[in-house]
């Protein structure tokens, strides 16, 4: 029973974090939207999920005027659109950086919260 529990939590962490596995072709997911006013858990966190360890990463949140909201270098840091007061908008998300297979990628894209 111990090890059916260890096997589906292993399952689980391992779907929601970076993989270990590095590919020759590698791919970022970036949610379009988030809800502030989520009644789930975590669900008013943007969650950036990669198929592919990466060595470096950067993520910026502009709102439209151009101020930044929010930046991190750390892929395991989470940003929390709680943080945003006000209408629901269009922001935007910009993510940059260098995979494990050396490959640079970049993500630029809007990102509503309501």
């Amino acid at each position: 029973m111990k090890l059916l529990i260890f096997t589906f939590l292993s399952f689980i962490f391992s779907f929601n974090s970076f993989s270990q596995e590095c590919k020759d072709s590698c791919k970022i997911e970036v949610p379009k939207i988030i809800a502030r006013e989520s009644k789930k858990e975590n669900g008013t966190i943007l969650n950036v999920l990669s198929d592919c360890p990466v060595q470096s990463y950067e993520i910026t949140i502009k709102n439209r005027w151009g101020q930044t909201l929010f930046t991190s270098k750390d892929p395991s840091k989470k940003f929390d659109c709680k943080i945003i007061e006000g209408p629901s908008d269009y922001h935007m998300c910009l993510i940059e950086g260098v995979y494990c297979n050396g490959k640079k990628y970049k993500i630029e894209q809007p990102l509503y919260i309501h």
